[in-house]
């Protein structure tokens, strides 16, 4: 901690010593983002020892719904989600963005944590331009099941990671992410939305490096989504 405390802070310290991540349902955003911007650095620190806990925990680290789902609404929201939880991938993806060095420290504890709640904030911190480019592709490329990182939030992590880093990578990198999303057709997809998050990567791409392929499918795509109400949370 900083030589002085934020407000509320041992507050939230206590609750989640007493409570762990159930204190959630007592923080409202606001609030906890009042915390982090008086110290986003402490927060960061107790609310990950929390999270890494609980994840330790959790005996289903990679629970996978494998029936069809439309993917328009909120599809996967993590058992450890919670305004604490959300309130940290916001800080750690600002640090990020922000290039603070603290963020390596972060990419190693998560990084031994095998679990889809550690991944997501992974994923949000690799989405930055402070992030080296090629790892920060290669590793989205080698992750399994792209859809368990936050898909059906307002904000998909794996998409920022494209737009942000497809352009600037090497080209061997990119054309390993062109082939992985060209690949993307999830069991969780029903059939009305098959392609949905394919179409969602691909328009991420850009204009820069596309294939021939790569463009006749989203072009292909974008006529059957690009009227299609989408829902997000």
């Amino acid at each position: 901690m900083g030589a002085t405390t934020p407000p509320g802070y041992e507050d939230l310290e206590r609750d989640l010593r007493e409570r762990g991540l159930d204190a959630s349902a007592s923080w409202p955003a606001d609030v906890l983002a009042s915390l982090v911007a008086s110290d986003a650095m402490s927060f960061v620190e107790l609310a990950l020892e929390h999270v890494l806990a609980d994840a330790l925990r959790d005996s289903e680290p990679r629970a996978r719904d494998r029936e069809p789902c439309d993917v328009r609404g909120a599809v996967f929201a993590h058992r450890l989600d919670g305004t604490i939880y959300a309130t940290l991938a916001e800080a750690l993806s600002a640090l990020a963005w922000a290039g603070d060095p603290g963020v390596e420290r972060w990419h190693v504890l998560l990084a031994e944590v095998d679990h889809d709640a550690a991944d997501i904030l992974r994923c949000r911190m690799l989405a930055a331009p402070s992030a080296d480019s090629d790892t920060a592709v290669e590793w989205l490329v080698a992750h399994p099941d792209w859809y368990s990182l936050g898909w059906g939030s307002s904000n998909w992590p794996p998409m920022d990671v494209v737009a942000v880093h497809a352009d600037v990578c090497s080209m061997a990198t990119y054309e390993a992410l062109e082939q992985a999303i060209l690949e993307f057709l999830p069991a969780v997809e029903e059939p009305a939305c098959r392609g949905f998050g394919q179409y969602e990567l691909l328009a991420a791409l850009g204009d820069g490096h596309l294939s021939s392929l790569a463009r006749d499918r989203l072009v292909e795509l974008h006529h059957r989504f690009a009227e299609m109400p989408v829902a997000r949370t």
